[in-house]
């Protein structure tokens, strides 16, 4: 075996950064959406301006 055998090898503290970063970022997206009520209006119904062509 080489001497840089370990350069190789994945770090275990590498692979719980990561699995602790990803459940922080799903924990922080489910947050907001408790507590919404829905307003009755759908989401795509916004005042649609006109542009005009120059």
């Amino acid at each position: 075996m080489s001497e840089r055998s370990w350069l190789r090898r994945p770090s275990v503290l590498s692979r719980q950064a990561l699995v602790l970063y990803t459940s922080l970022i799903v924990y922080g997206s489910w947050y907001p959406f408790s507590g919404w009520r829905s307003l009755g209006i759908g989401p795509l119904a916004y005042p649609r301006t006109r542009c005009r062509s120059i």
